[in-house]
């Protein structure tokens, strides 16, 4: 991709490697960066007869990918409830040599704004005000990462997990929110709750205000109205847009409600190990199949765990931070 961009830059790029470098930009954020930053240090980079030399071009190239690989301007933060979050910031500092290229490049480097990232640890919950006044809230296993100030014409960020969003009404600059499985969410001013964990077989929203584009490898799937809540299935592409009558099942988790809608235990613990922070070991992976409805609110998994028991559902035995599970006829696991 170097040479390709190196034509791009001295104008000799043809009309089909144009276009390869067109697709190349627009595949990632990560992609579009780096162009950027080859194209500002390209234009910083002397006068003419300094553009024609190969080994010129091969110079920026090789500094830009060092940089970025050692450039680590990353807010991260652990939440540790809704009141307190720690918040840990790793800089860098790097000298400035006599050639001429290098401080072109940490001049660019040093412009590019940082990207601002939060994670919530199973077991914890989040609420995040972004750049712009948006809101979100995250649930547990969550992450979300944007600009320390968003720029351009359009807000991008990028999330996994669960979050409930409640975005700044902006129709100039619409929001755009990157997703695992290559699923995009486009909204301008908006409330919904997102559910999209990387390791999920399915991508969930449930849009409570406003308007959002949903679309997946660039194709439209759906334009989302309120009260509606959408299902789509990772590798089989199937969806399915609902109302659902009472959506406390969907959002209840940010008022500290866990619902179990009569999903199947495989669901159940999933949820559980989120919640919780409790890993489940069954015996007896038949056991995954059955369903189970139920609601909670400050229970302890042990609590969760004798319910389920209670009901002839499960045995169980909790040791630490681990369940192992049998069925209901078997004797409980030491």
């Amino acid at each position: 991709m170097n040479n390709l961009i190196d034509k791009y830059l001295t104008g000799e790029a043809s009309e089909e490697e144009l276009m390869e470098l067109e697709a190349w930009i627009k595949k990632s954020h990560r992609n579009r960066k780096f162009f950027a930053q080859c194209s500002n240090v390209y234009a910083l980079t002397g006068d003419n007869d300094e553009r024609g030399d190969d080994a010129h071009l091969d110079t920026i190239f090789h500094v830009l990918r060092r940089k970025e690989r050692n450039r680590k301007i990353i807010r991260y933060v652990t939440a540790v409830g809704y009141a307190a979050c720690v918040l840990i910031v790793a800089g860098w500092v790097y000298s400035i040599k006599r050639d001429s290229i290098h401080r072109d490049v940490d001049y660019i480097l040093s412009q590019a704004d940082p990207y601002l990232e939060y994670t919530t640890l199973y077991g914890v919950k989040s609420k995040i005000t972004m750049p712009d006044n948006s809101v979100v809230w995250l649930n547990s296993g969550s992450k979300i990462s944007f600009p320390a100030k968003f720029t351009g014409t359009s807000r991008e960020l990028f999330f996994s997990g669960e979050g409930y969003f409640d975005i700044v009404q902006d129709s100039v600059r619409p929001m755009n929110i990157h997703t695992p499985n290559n699923i995009d969410v486009q909204v301008l001013g908006t409330t919904f709750n997102l559910t999209t964990y990387k390791e999920d077989k399915t991508f969930s929203l449930m849009l409570i205000s406003g308007e959002v584009l949903v679309t997946k490898d660039g194709s439209t799937i759906a334009t989302m109205q309120p009260t509606q809540n959408l299902v789509l299935e990772h590798i089989t592409r199937k969806k399915a847009i609902s109302i659902p009558k009472d959506t406390e099942n969907i959002t209840g988790w940010k008022e500290g409600w866990l619902v179990f809608d009569d999903i199947s235990l495989s669901e159940v613990f999933t949820k559980m190990k989120r919640w919780y922070g409790v890993a489940v070991k069954v015996d007896d992976h038949t056991l995954l199949h059955k369903t189970f409805s139920a609601k909670f609110k400050e229970e302890s998994a042990s609590q969760v765990f004798d319910f389920m028991h209670k009901i002839s559902l499960i045995n169980y035995s909790l040791q630490d931070s681990v369940a192992f599970v049998s069925s209901f006829s078997a004797k409980p696991a030491p």
